[in-house]
């Protein structure tokens, strides 16, 4: 089955994303606990073909810490619609030129990235002022987000009321795909460092799952004139490993590691035998 978020990637229309509606909403007075720092907000936020939106903040609240960054999660109006999004904003902090130079650095490794990979969020738009970034969020839909492989431990499938999988039922394909992807971004020079990639686990069922990844957060990509496919290869070993630390640790997960061994010995790699990052 194809996922949403890789069928949506080829053209992007924030009309695509799923619609946010609080009676359908699971959460009881989800908002009580929100800091609300964008509520009230107007932004005009533009696409890579240059398409125009006004959004409205209608609830907010701080997602993510990040070095540079603010992320936050909220829900907007845009065209008459409610909508679920993160927003990153940039720290008024950074030096003026940095401060405004961030926004216009993510949006052109988005739009890089996008010529070579349909891993990408469906959505992904700059502000005309320069300070914000809208983009499509990870937990949406069927899909549980599990960060990257710098994120806290305590970004598990726990932390989201899930316990751990039995099985990842393409699991093959996952590795064919990932590697595939990342042999693609080496060939165009482009280095894909741990907290790029995001971990998406789907289709929860009887103790199964779909795994899947997406080039999310683009703050850190690197490019280069040439880059050595061991640097994204090695990203890829750790990538697997969070997946893999999200099954049974009462299942043997030698026949994962015996497959992942398979697929990164045909690119000149060992897989590691245990999770290198611990």
């Amino acid at each position: 089955m194809e996922s949403n978020i890789k069928s949506q990637a080829q053209s992007e229309d924030i009309s695509l994303e799923q619609e946010y509606s609080e009676e359908t909403s699971k959460e009881s007075n989800m908002f009580s606990d929100w800091d609300e720092e964008l509520k009230g907000k107007t932004f005009t936020f533009e696409n890579i073909g240059g398409r125009k939106s006004d959004v409205l903040v209608l609830h907010s609240r701080i997602f993510a810490n990040g070095a540079v960054s603010f992320v936050h999660e909220c829900i907007i109006s845009v065209g008459g619609h409610k909508r679920r999004f993160i927003i990153k904003t940039f720290k008024s902090s950074l030096p003026p030129n940095r401060f405004h130079s961030l926004a216009t650095a993510n949006f052109n490794n988005y739009k890089l990235i996008k010529q070579v990979s349909s891993k990408v969020f469906p959505t992904f738009r700059k502000s005309l002022n320069n300070d914000a970034i809208l983009m499509t969020m990870g937990n949406s839909g069927d899909y549980v987000c599990l960060g990257t492989v710098t994120s806290p431990k305590t970004e598990s499938l726990n932390a989201f009321g899930y316990n751990k999988i039995d099985r990842v039922v393409n699991f093959e394909n996952f590795l064919k795909e990932l590697l595939t992807e990342m042999n693609k971004l080496t060939i165009k020079g482009i280095g894909v460092p741990g907290d790029v990639t995001f971990l998406l686990l789907s289709d929860f069922s009887n103790g199964e799952a779909r795994a899947d990844f997406v080039f999310g957060d683009l703050d850190t990509l690197n490019t280069v004139e040439k880059i050595n496919f061991s640097f994204n290869v090695n990203i890829a070993s750790f990538i697997v490993w969070k997946l893999l630390d999200e099954i049974m640790d009462s299942n043997d997960k030698s026949s994962y590691i015996n497959l992942a061994n398979e697929y990164f010995a045909k690119e000149g790699f060992v897989f590691p035998n245990s999770n290198p990052l611990g």
